[in-house]
């Protein structure tokens, strides 16, 4: 008999406290009604608050169980585009979360104006990625971050036991 993995999903609470600590960060003032749009309730059902339309799924049309990074485009100050993303790590049945600036796909001619204004926002967003996971590091979000230095950890404590 095959066992089905259910992959382990974020609870309302901490999709509450990532949604909060970003929009404290990537904002002054969040704009009228952004908090309410990613409002989860705490008896709310995760998996289909995840699939709603408000959220984006990688890939899209998938059962819930097959989806990879669930997205919550919610900007910062001068960028819209910046997304707070829910994701599995590759092979695991788990999700972390993360920041997505969302602007490597922007591009200037070099030397033109426009690219040290796109520098200058890729710097901003770059800092304001930092600061929200950092944030959420310190209050015990489990980030990609952490992941990656916890799979770090485990690498070099198998290397140490081999030798």
């Amino acid at each position: 008999m095959n066992t089905i993995s259910i992959p382990h999903f974020p609870t309302a609470d901490q999709i509450q406290l990532a949604v909060g600590r970003y929009l404290d960060k990537a904002y002054d003032r969040p704009p009228s009604g952004l908090r309410e749009r990613f409002a989860v309730a705490n008896d709310a059902n995760v998996c289909e608050w995840l699939m709603q339309d408000e959220v984006e799924q990688q890939p899209e049309h998938v059962d819930v169980n097959a989806v990879q990074a669930f997205s919550l485009r919610m900007g910062n100050e001068r960028y819209r585009y910046m997304k707070l993303r829910i994701a599995r790590p590759p092979g695991k049945d788990f999700f972390v979360f993360t920041v997505d600036a969302h602007d490597a796909i922007l591009t200037a001619p070099p030397g033109s104006p426009d690219e040290a204004e796109l520098e200058e926002l890729r710097r901003y967003n770059s800092r304001i990625c930092h600061e929200i996971m950092e944030e959420w590091d310190r209050c015990g979000l489990f980030t990609e971050r952490a992941y990656l230095r916890q799979e770090i950890q485990r690498a070099r404590e198998r290397n140490s036991q081999v030798r």
